[in-house]
């Protein structure tokens, strides 16, 4: 699904799509022809090596394949543009980026569209803009309805299985929530986290392995910079809510995080404190976009840029993520 928003991309892009691989037949003559893309193969090895003047693979599989697939792409000498969550570890993605570094290639995550877009940019400016004064807390709620692999695309099932997936809600959308932070705050440096993680909302049918949390909470206190409340959630009982908040020592923002993606307003708020009552601020304008992700990759490719969301990046997310995780199994061994 995901692979033809790819390809329409890169050809608006201005870059040729040359070759494709799929496991399925039916579906890469389908794709192939759907998209003229002249070298249809069944197998990646199969791919790398005999599409010699690839310059640029695409990762779009799931995220059990993310590591094999971009390290063999990369020493195969191409750079690579690969699907998030970028790995279903820190661990392999480390690797992943140690293999970029070792061949001098771009690694990137698509995930830093993100990063590109209006909102995250008009967040930093506003943020560094000193309007705010000193930033001592960040309130982060995002929970949903609605859960992959039950309710929405019930056929990828692999959402539902940390041995393929890496985690759940955090995995899924948190990689999100960190782009904008690392926008803003640059590369977070977390010294300490207390984290909960809750499977069984709901359980869906017998049979199917569920074991990635649905709801994550964290409280992580960040070093040279401000306490978080982090709460992530594919689903819970109570209603959906969608609201960031940043308190400072000047004024506090708040707005409505991934606005474009969920199809809802920003709904962007500036207050200060006044006796009784917040008052509203005026706004600095929108900040204007950035190029899209598969447009930043091809300037990073031509050593204009450094990608935005680079394999480091991506790698130092997916740390936080697996600590949070960490901190969550240390309260229920606490617990039991």
């Amino acid at each position: 699904m995901i692979a033809h928003h790819h390809a329409e991309k890169w050809q608006e892009a201005g870059a040729e799509v040359v070759a494709v691989a799929d496991v399925e037949p039916r579906a890469l003559t389908a794709f192939s022809e759907t998209y003229r893309i002249g070298g249809a193969y069944t197998e990646y090895t199969e791919m790398l090596r005999r599409e010699e003047d690839v310059e640029i693979v695409d990762v779009c599989t799931p995220p059990w394949l993310h590591a094999p697939m971009t390290i063999a792409a990369l020493e195969c000498g191409k750079h690579v543009l690969c699907e998030k969550p970028i790995a279903s570890s820190a661990a392999e993605a480390d690797a992943m980026a140690a293999a970029a570094k070792a061949a001098g290639k771009v690694l990137a995550c698509r995930q830093g569209d993100t990063r590109l877009a209006r909102e995250a940019r008009t967040v930093r400016e506003l943020v560094r803009s000193g309007v705010l004064g000193d930033i001592y807390f960040l309130r982060l709620i995002s929970r949903g309805l609605t859960r992959p692999g039950i309710e929405y695309n019930p056929e990828a099932r692999w959402f539902l299985d940390r041995a393929k997936a890496g985690g759940g809600a955090l995995y899924d959308w948190g990689v999100y929530d960190l782009e904008i932070l690392f926008s803003v705050f640059g590369r977070l440096e977390v010294e300490t986290i207390t984290a909960l993680t809750f499977t069984g909302v709901e359980q869906p049918a017998e049979g199917i392995t569920f074991d990635v949390e649905e709801h994550a909470v964290a409280t992580l206190t960040l070093k040279h910079g401000p306490m978080m409340f982090w709460e992530r959630a594919w689903a819970t009982h109570l209603p959906p809510a969608n609201r960031w908040s940043f308190y400072g020592t000047r004024a506090a923002f708040s707005f409505s995080p991934h606005s474009a993606v969920l199809h809802v307003d920003m709904d962007p708020k500036l207050t200060r404190y006044s006796l009784g009552e917040a008052v509203p601020l005026e706004l600095p304008p929108l900040a204007p976009p950035g190029p899209d992700v598969f447009e930043d990759f091809l300037l990073a490719v031509e050593g204009k840029r450094v990608p935005a969301c680079s394999g480091q990046d991506a790698a130092a997310m997916l740390h936080i993520i697996d600590d949070v995780y960490a901190a969550a199994r240390h309260i229920s061994e606490l617990d039991k």
